[in-house]
């Protein structure tokens, strides 16, 4: 961890397992975070699977080092898919890389809900499912694009994404094949660094840019109206769409 050690390295386990020493570890962690937060977290990390070992064994009853909050955050806005990049990803991409795209960037929902969402989940121009995150239902219409993209599709699996052979993806360990088939097909499209969970911000971005409120995205991407007004603080300064509004606004008013 470090040359020296932190300080509690040296506590007797029954210090380790009271509650009073989390704030302590987390006052370790932060330290670190002040030189590098991903190595804090790292570090975090480690701590917490040592002390979750030494629980599992009986050594303490109480691991204090779970379930931490995250000191680094990566940041993706400059990560768009963009209208040339769409194009270009369907240029050279396979046809079931292409549908997985289309189904993201038109419903806005997780990688791991798009893997598994059923045909059933597709009715009447609608599509109703209730997201494996958190369990929030989502009910909405299908954007007439998806629509006609769906309607035209074989079912050859239970579920809507299924891989070349037609069968349904595997969602775990990390839906591992799914994102090697992806990324072969973002290095093909020349899209390195582009990733397929910023698809997710792109649509949010999106309904901004056409006038939804905050609570309808939310209510379409399953998500708060708190995390949609987040998201769109990392994500919408990209796109000039507001920029363009907000001076069109200022010369309207101007020549009254």
């Amino acid at each position: 961890m470090t040359k020296k050690g932190p300080e509690f390295a040296t506590f007797p386990l029954e210090a380790i397992e009271s509650p009073k020493i989390r704030p302590l570890l987390l006052d370790w962690r932060d330290e670190m975070a002040k030189r590098s937060p991903r190595q804090a977290d790292a570090c975090f990390g480690v701590l917490r699977i040592i002390l979750e070992w030494a629980r599992d064994r009986g050594h303490i009853a109480r691991n204090n080092a779970t379930r931490p909050k995250k000191v680094y955050k990566a940041d993706r806005s400059n990560k768009l898919w963009l209208p040339a990049h769409i194009e270009a990803f369907r240029a050279v991409a396979p046809p079931d890389m292409v549908m997985a795209l289309n189904l993201a960037l038109w419903t806005g929902q997780r990688q791991a809900d798009l893997l598994t969402m059923p045909w059933t989940a597709y009715e009447d121009g609608r599509l109703k499912l209730q997201q494996g995150k958190k369990k929030r239902l989502v009910n909405m219409p299908v954007y007439s694009e998806l629509r006609a993209v769906l309607d035209a599709a074989p079912r050859r699996a239970e579920t809507i994404l299924t891989t070349p052979k037609g069968v349904r993806w595997a969602v775990e360990p990390r839906a591992t094949y799914f994102m090697h088939e992806w990324r072969q097909a973002t290095l093909a499209a020349g899209l390195d660094g582009l990733h397929f969970h910023d698809i997710r911000g792109t649509t949010c971005t999106m309904l901004a840019d056409a006038g939804c409120t905050p609570s309808e995205i939310a209510s379409m991407l399953g998500w708060t109206p708190a995390t949609v007004m987040e998201m769109l603080a990392r994500y919408q300064a990209m796109t000039a769409t507001q920029s363009d509004s907000a001076v069109a606004k200022l010369e309207a008013k101007r020549s009254e």
